[in-house]
Parts: structure tokens; sequence; C-alpha cells
């Protein structure tokens, strides 16, 4: 302890404040100004739906593919004075700065202080959290709902001897508001069981507790779910899948495109258009499917899952290699900031000489070695492997649960749709807690073989053979 001087002064409420006011400051310009949704973009659709829920008309104009969660906030701070698309860009920042203390909090409980003070530092001052908040899409609150679940899951699989049924059960609930605000949400029915498998190593304990974590999902998700059902026979959230699936296999892979079909034609015409409008391929596949041939906008995304299955299932090695370049790059965008960054801080730069712009660009251009810094010590957060196996129990039991979240979210997101630097946003505040932990843990763990060579606890043999 004496190591680490004045980190040992304050507790973790007094860092949590801190770090907390800290995002706060460096966040400051961005609660200030006006914010649009890009034309022909993800934003203005939200913005529409949220429209037509206020307005009366119901959520039926995108059908089956949407969920409600965020036009439904947006519609809610409809309600506030000014423009709705600046209130949530405020909230979201509010929400992000209370999200820096609950990381403070949360990874001082279960994996100690410097760890939290490290996840936190980068929450705070990097760029990546704030330019997620910043965008008028679903993302970061999709994130702050799937942190809430992973936490209450790990605090779930904390308490001994078996974990209490009412916190799964929580967990569960914020899983099903979280895939309200995405249909991502899903894949995380699968998150309990692998976090209850490995903490637990019971195959009674993880039925019994995924059961109850499973139930409280589906039951938040109902009503959703039989408004799918009642429309469009279909039990899911959304038809995504199709859209996604096809992106995955044609845009993001390029795998080639079954030469039997009907549709090669126009599939190709497509293609060879390139982006239109901004809008993508798979979007404007979707809409010559509906205009040129006459399928519903429902078999249209079918009919797209059925040429991606059968590509991919033609080129199984090409998807495979394509899921691990994409899940390695959902782990480096964790390092660095893409274009919506950069455009941000050029923004501000536009705005003036005025000393809190000044201050936010100065601490995101300086925070950016910490990032890279955070990268290697961490080992590209692999480090957070290790967390399994070493420290008190209470420890691994958090690090199974959140392993779990994460890797369940990120590898199906990769399989379905390839990822996106937004998407990998979604769970950096779940990644910084568990790679400087894990970055923790691989330093006390030399610190002691060091410390126990010096004092000749470990013979000159047993050092080499380590």
């Amino acid at each position: 302890m004496a190591r680490l001087g004045p980190l040992t002064r304050f507790g973790p409420l007094t860092w949590a404040l801190a770090l907390g006011g800290v995002a706060l400051l460096v966040r400051l310009p961005l609660l200030v100004g006006r914010n649009d949704a890009p034309p022909n973009s993800d934003a203005e659709l939200y913005l529409t739906l949220s429209d037509d829920l206020v307005e009366g008309r119901g959520f039926d104009r995108f059908g089956h593919f949407y969920t409600p969660g965020y036009p439904g906030t947006m519609a809610a701070l409809r309600q506030l004075p000014g423009r709705t698309e600046d209130a949530l860009v405020v909230s979201q920042h509010l929400l992000g700065v209370a999200v820096v203390a609950v990381i403070v909090l949360a990874a001082w409980r279960y994996f100690g202080r410097v760890a939290a003070i490290a996840a936190g530092a980068l929450a705070a001052v990097t760029p990546l959290m704030a330019t997620s908040e910043h965008q008028l899409l679903p993302d970061f609150l999709f994130g702050a709902l799937v942190l809430a679940g992973g936490l209450l899951l790990a605090e779930a699989l904390t308490r001994a001897p078996s974990p209490p049924l009412g916190l799964l059960a929580l967990a569960g609930a914020c899983f099903g508001l979280a895939t309200w605000v995405k249909p991502a949400g899903q894949f995380l029915l699968l998150a309990p069981p692998l976090a209850l498998l490995l903490a637990t190593r019971s195959l009674r304990a993880t039925l019994r507790g995924s059961a109850v974590a499973l139930l409280a999902m589906v039951l938040v998700l109902s009503p959703w779910l039989y408004r799918n059902v009642d429309l469009f026979e279909s039990p899911t959230m959304s038809n995504q899948s199709g859209a996604t699936l096809y992106n995955r296999a044609f845009e993001v892979d390029g795998l080639p495109f079954p030469q039997e079909s009907s549709y090669a034609n126009l599939a190709r015409r497509v293609q060879a258009q390139g982006v239109v409008g901004g809008r993508r391929y798979h979007s404007r596949f979707n809409d010559a499917l509906v205009d040129e041939t006459g399928l519903s906008s429902r078999e249209a995304w079918n009919v797209q899952r059925e040429l991606a299955l059968t590509a991919i299932l033609r080129n199984p090695d090409d998807y495979a290699v394509g899921t691990a370049k994409g899940v390695a790059r959902s782990i480096w965008d964790l390092n660095h900031i893409e274009s919506e960054g950069l455009n941000l801080r050029a923004e501000l730069r536009r705005e003036g000489r005025a000393v809190p712009q000044q201050l936010t660009t100065w601490t995101w251009m300086a925070s950016m070695p910490l990032l890279l810094a955070w990268f290697v010590v961490s080992l590209g957060g692999a480090a957070s492997l290790l967390l399994l196996f070493v420290g008190e129990e209470r420890s691994r039991r958090a690090a199974a649960a959140l392993l779990s979240v994460w890797l369940i979210v990120t590898l199906l997101t990769v399989l379905a749709h390839g990822g996106m630097w937004r998407y990998s946003m979604q769970l950096a505040p779940i990644a910084w807690i568990l790679g400087s932990a894990g970055a923790v843990a691989v330093g006390g763990e030399l610190l002691r073989r060091i410390e126990a060579k010096q004092a000749g606890r470990v013979s000159p043999v047993q050092a080499r053979r380590w």
C-alpha cells in the first residue's frame, strides 16, 4: 500500500465523485450548442418514430424492424424545454458522468482501487465514451443498461453460498430493458448461463439461476414479443437479422453471391452503385427487392437472410476468418477513436478559443497515450482472462459475470453484423474494468514473483522454470 502513496488516502466514493467531476468538466462544451441528425441516417429515423409516438400514430411506420426503447426515450424527452435532439445529447452526457462514477465504485468493490481508478479515468478523460454519448443513436444507452445488468449479475454471483434469485431476476430485467433499446440485447439470453457455469461450476445452480434470469428478461420483453407475434407471426424483437446478416456476408466479408438465385442480377446492379445518399448496399437492395419484384419489406428481409446463410454455409472458412478479424477489431477499437470523435474534436475547435473547449480538446489529445498504455499493459484486454484463475473468489466470480456479458455481445454482434466502432463502444466500460483489473493482476503476480525470488523463497531453478 505504501507504494501507492496518495491513492490510498481517499476511498471509493471520493474517487467516484472526483472522476465524475472531471468527466463533467471535460463534457461541458458538449452540453451546449445545436445537435442535428444527419439526413437519411438511423438517427433521423429514430426521431421520426418518436414523432409518431408523440402524435398518436403509433409504431407501425417501420413495422418489425426497430425496437421502441430509443424512440420512446426521445418521446419522453420531448416534454423538456428546447429541442429533442439537444435534450437527448445532454441527457446522455449526464448519464455518461454517472457511468464514470459507477465504474469506479463497481471496479473498486470487485477488483480494488488501482483498477477502479484506471478504468474510471479512461471513461472520464478519453474521447471514446464521450463521443458515443454525443451521438443521436441508441448505442450508449444500450451499453449503460448492459453495464447495469452485468454488474447486477456480478453482484449476484459474488454472494455466497449461492446467487440470490432476486439479484439474478434484476439482472435479467436490465438485459430485457437493453433489448427494448437495441435488438442485440437478445444475445444476452446466453450471458447468465455462461456466467453461472464459470462461477459456480455447478449444473444445478446454473440451470436454476439461469431460469430465473431468463424468465425475468422474457417477462420484460413480453409486451413487444406479443405485438410482433400478433402482427408478424414472429416471436422476436426485430427482423433486423436479415439485413445485418446480409451486410456481414456480402459487405463486410465480400462472400460470393449465390449465382443460381433469381435475385443475382439485381444484387450485382445495386452493389455496383456503391453508397448512394448515405445508404449502403444492403439497405438499397432491400428497397430494390420491394420496388422491382413486388415483395413486401418482411419478405425482402427474409430473402436477404436466406441468401446470406447460403453464402456463409458455402464459405465457412472465409466467414470464420472474418469473425476473428471482427473480434480483433472490437478489441482494437478500445484503443483509438474513429471519424466520429475526430469530427467532434474538430467541431469544438471551430467553435472558438474559450477555455472549456480548449480544456476538452487538450485533455482528449493528452489522454490518447493513456489509452495506448492501457492497451499495452492489459495485453489488449487479454489480461482479463487471468481474473478467472487468480485472486479472491469474489473477484473471480465478478470477472466471470462481466467477461460473459462482454464475450456474448461482442462475439454474436460480430457473427451477425461484422461490428462497428460504435458497437465496440457499447461495451467499453466493461472492457476497461476487466482490462484494468487484469493488468493489475498480471503486475501483482509479477511483483510477488520478484519479491519472492529476492527473498530467497523461490529457487533459481524454479524461477527459470516459471
